[in-house]
């Protein structure tokens, strides 16, 4: 079994939450493929960023291997920025293929949480539209992404729901 884990991350949070859900996803006898989403036109003020998250406008992104054919399991991971995805995580789920067939994870990390439901809400309506067999998801406050322990327990819960 093979997963591919695509994420956007500014600050690191996301990142580190990826990085653990490959360590699950090993130690369950499953490929992992890591593929960070980035954008190349980001601003480095973070009120222009939350208005461009808000106003949903996308952003350029560097090539990205979309291709997950050879995958069952595809983790998208992104942070709450105005209550959804950032601009560059807009473009990336906007290019997303069809997920036929395919198990979907979702992880979000935030600062307050206001929003962190709508946004999840947001992914999972696209991934549904494009035919995912299965979307689970699990959110996780910005301070809890230092706590790798307490995020390996939280993955290894969710990843043993899929198999």
């Amino acid at each position: 079994m093979r997963a591919k884990i695509f994420y956007y991350s500014l600050t690191g949070n996301t990142r580190r939450v990826s990085q653990v859900l490959a360590e699950v996803l090993n130690k369950n006898n499953i490929d992992v493929e890591i593929q960070q989403v980035i954008a190349l036109d980001e601003s480095s003020s973070f009120f222009k960023q939350g208005l461009r998250a808000f106003f949903k406008r996308k952003a350029k992104i560097a090539p990205i291997d979309m291709d997950i054919s050879n995958f069952e399991i595809i983790c998208i991971g992104s942070p709450v920025w105005a209550l959804t995805v950032p601009a560059g995580m807009r473009t990336f789920l906007d290019q997303l293929q069809s997920l036929k067939d395919k198990d979907v994870i979702i992880f979000v990390t935030y600062g307050s949480g206001v929003g962190k439901d709508k946004c999840i809400r947001e992914i999972t309506t696209i991934c549904t539209s494009r035919e995912a067999k299965s979307v689970r998801s699990i959110s996780f406050k910005d301070k809890d992404t230092l706590d790798k322990n307490k995020i390996y327990e939280s993955l290894s819960k969710l990843v043993k729901q899929l198999l």
